[in-house]
């Protein structure tokens, strides 16, 4: 073998590394950009989830403000009804049941 002949195969063995490199270089970055693009997915999904979850936290209270406003007005009218039964007095307790113990709290 020549010394021409080694400096060409030499830089065509060069060449031909630092194509592999480049080769290399390409799949490594369309790796890196397809886990970058499926973590980004991942992150919107994650937001709208929080967002779902947030607003059904949101109407859950809501409704449950709503029962709660509910039940005392409804106990507010009960109250003012037994109130009104009883002459504006309020007895702590009934001492029986049905309508013969009302009568006899209302005496």
């Amino acid at each position: 073998m020549t010394q021409q002949s080694i400096e060409k195969l030499e830089t065509q063995r060069r060449a031909s590394e630092a194509q592999n490199k480049e080769l290399l270089n390409y799949v490594g970055d369309n790796t890196r950009l397809s886990h970058a693009a499926k973590n980004e997915i991942r992150v919107s999904q994650a937001r709208r989830a929080n967002t779902m979850a947030r607003v059904a936290a949101e109407n859950m209270v809501a409704q449950k403000l709503s029962e709660q406003e509910y039940n005392g007005r409804m106990n507010k009218v009960i109250f003012e009804q037994v109130r009104g039964r009883e002459g504006g007095v309020v007895t702590a307790g009934c001492t029986g049941s049905g309508e013969g113990a009302f009568k006899a709290n209302q005496q």
